[in-house]
């Protein structure tokens, strides 16, 4: 995928280099007081057109990119065509966009009123569709149905690289409504008097949740991770559905994400239960998605051979839910090695037994799980060569979750000073001009010009530091963790509300050394202990 944050289609500043009149609107007859709920987009000759009162707008154009993408096929199709085989048309299919709808809390109409209306207005009013942006809301608040109902529009994965022809895209809609509320907690331990003084055994939450929106795309990996994990789940999910064999065809649907801690592998899990809550709420899982996150830490009794029962309780709960063949349960199991631990290394532990029936209590909860078309388990680990054989054995998905390269950093780094751009203290805004840095290939030195203002130039000098700034940060294996609160610490180091770009970026380059000396004193002081430890002090 490409490195880079979501951005606000047509969202000016600058204003689009070219525009082109969108096709014409007109009334079928319609009275302008007429209800806007049954406005609905029809096909004509020449463009197409909505039944109601909405008018047309401008489209967004960019420049037409230097390589376009073979056309699809056009929407009049002779009888040659359709007698083709399956492999020619195959080959004539539009790629599909993706586009989330996300209602407003006081939304009630229907889904498919709002289905017709964005594909239309989509193929009508982009020029070019890129993925990952947002469908700027100045461009379709002129259709009161929308812009009564809907607070956002977001374009999201693409099957084919961008830029493709708006008007060439198969828009697959989808609308959905976030849940805001607190999420149900199962207590750990046996019995009630137990409960109170045990550490909470799982949290669940409703999705798609209000608190996880914009996760997915402020999460940027290298490689396509994120849409080859999403690719793997739809396929599970569609061989479950079609109750293809798992004895001949083996399906687990269990996916475990590895790596160096920070690396956002919890936020990833918890992210692909959102998006996947979004894409099924209007098909085959109407009830939407349960995220249960289970504490592995809490599943250990303080009494002996109970943790095998506390497994046992926790998975209990799980499978009530999926009773509901129309809710998706998404089972999260964070650090996966603190309760499925490798059996061999176990039998050297102090309480061998127990360790051993906690893994095979685990095993066994997985096997049924599998059972259940509607389930899905998501596991993370720090330290993947802990964790037993056997369960390794049972992921059919095994993705390595790095440090993020340089541009990674810059991109991550540029999307914070983004949210600093639109944030104010008072008049000032947090970081002036912050959502208007360059991006990576252009943050250079030797992209430098001549500039027509002191503030451009301005923004190219900050680009070109923060660039130096990921190439540091990449040195040092800084985590996306340590990205994320980087802004935080510079405010702290500048020691005002505002500051120019500048000083962010001095601020930020400090902040990065300092994190640099941090851990060259941890390390020092490790290996004088391990020094000590080996010389029996």
């Amino acid at each position: 995928m490409a490195l880079m944050p979501s951005r606000i289609l047509g969202a000016p500043p600058p204003p689009p280099r070219s525009l082109k009149r969108a096709p014409s609107y007109q009334a079928n007859g319609a009275d302008e007081e007429d209800d806007d709920v049954d406005m609905v987009f029809t096909p004509v000759a020449n463009g197409r057109k909505p039944i109601g009162n909405a008018h047309a707008i401008a489209d967004l154009v960019d420049d037409a990119p230097a390589h376009l993408p073979v056309a699809g096929p056009s929407s009049e199709v002779d009888s040659a065509d359709e007698s083709s085989d399956d492999e020619d048309e195959e080959d004539d299919e539009w790629p599909v966009a993706h586009v989330e709808v996300r209602l407003l809390p006081h939304a009630v109409i229907t889904r498919n009123h709002f289905v017709t209306q964005v594909s239309y207005i989509l193929q009508d009013r982009l020029k070019w569709v890129h993925g990952d942006e947002e469908f700027a809301p100045h461009l379709w608040e002129d259709v009161p149905m929308l812009r009564d109902n809907v607070e956002r529009i977001f374009i999201s994965e693409i099957e084919r690289p961008g830029p493709l022809k708006g008007d060439e895209v198969d828009y697959d809609v989808h609308v959905y409504k976030p849940w805001n509320e607190a999420g149900e907690v199962i207590q750990g331990g046996l019995d009630e008097d137990e409960e109170e003084d045990c550490p909470t055994a799982a949290t669940i939450t409703n999705l798609p949740s209000v608190h996880m929106e914009g996760l997915w795309e402020n999460l940027i990996y290298e490689g396509g991770i994120k849409e080859r994990l999403l690719r793997y789940i739809n396929t599970s999910l569609v061989f479950a559905d079609c109750m293809v064999d798992p004895n001949v065809i083996s399906s687990n649907r269990l996916a475990l994400m590895y790596g160096p801690a920070g690396t956002g592998k919890t936020s990833l899990c918890r992210a692909l239960g959102q998006k996947l809550a979004i894409r099924y709420l209007d098909g085959k899982y109407p009830h939407g998605a349960k995220l249960i996150e289970i504490n592995s830490h809490s599943l250990f009794s303080k009494w002996f051979s109970e943790s095998g029962k506390l497994v046992q309780k926790v998975f209990d709960k799980v499978q009530e839910y999926l009773g509901d063949p129309e809710c998706l349960v998404v089972v999260m199991i964070d650090e996966v090695e603190s309760i499925a631990v490798s059996r061999a290394t176990a039998m050297m532990g102090s309480e061998p037994s127990d360790t051993v029936r906690v893994v095979n209590a685990i095993l066994t909860q997985l096997d049924r799980l599998k059972q259940s078309p509607n389930a899905l388990v998501l596991a993370t680990s720090n330290l993947v060569g802990g964790i037993d054989a056997a369960f390794v054995d049972r992921a059919d998905i095994k993705q390595y979750i790095g440090p993020p390269p340089p541009e990674a950093i810059y991109w991550i780094l540029k999307s914070t000073f983004t949210e600093l751009g639109k944030r104010r203290e008072g008049r000032d805004r947090l970081a002036p001009h912050g959502d208007r840095l360059l991006c990576w290939k252009e943050a250079t030195p030797e992209s430098r010009q001549a500039f027509e203002t002191r503030k451009e130039e301005r923004i190219w000098l900050a680009s070109v530091e923060l660039r130096k700034i990921a190439v540091r940060c990449h040195a040092l294996g800084a985590s996306g963790r340590f990205l994320r609160r980087l802004p935080k610490l510079a405010h702290v180091r500048l020691g005002r509300p505002s500051a120019r770009l500048a000083q962010w970026m001095e601020a930020f380059a400090a902040e990065v050394e300092a994190e640099a000396e941090g851990r060259e004193l941890i390390a020092q002081g490790e290996g004088r202990y391990e020094g000590k430890r080996q010389r029996g002090e």
